[in-house]
């Protein structure tokens, strides 16, 4: 059987292979995937990030309770050096 082209090339679909198809839905669903992965790491970072934020404020926090006792510390420190110093002195 022959087929007649009225339409003189204008018209007719090409015939797609399963292999093209595929070749030609990747095209448009690899950028796709690749955003949705790009998306969910800025996610995950944004996530990280808050989490460390909040750690960083207790550790801060932390720091400067223990900073009291270093200064404490020192002044206590500075006194026995001047104790001991009154009796080396005399």
């Amino acid at each position: 059987m022959f087929k007649i082209d009225l339409l003189k090339g204008q018209g007719i679909p090409i015939k797609r292979r399963p292999w093209g198809v595929a070749i030609i839905t990747m095209t448009f669903a690899m950028p796709v995937l690749v955003a949705l992965v790009m998306l969910g790491f800025y996610l995950s970072d944004g996530i990280i990030i808050a989490v460390k934020e909040q750690t960083i404020v207790k550790y801060e926090k932390y720091i400067n309770k223990l900073s009291d006792a270093v200064k404490l510390q020192k002044s206590f420190e500075k006194e026995k050096w001047l104790f001991i110093r009154s009796f080396i002195c005399y």
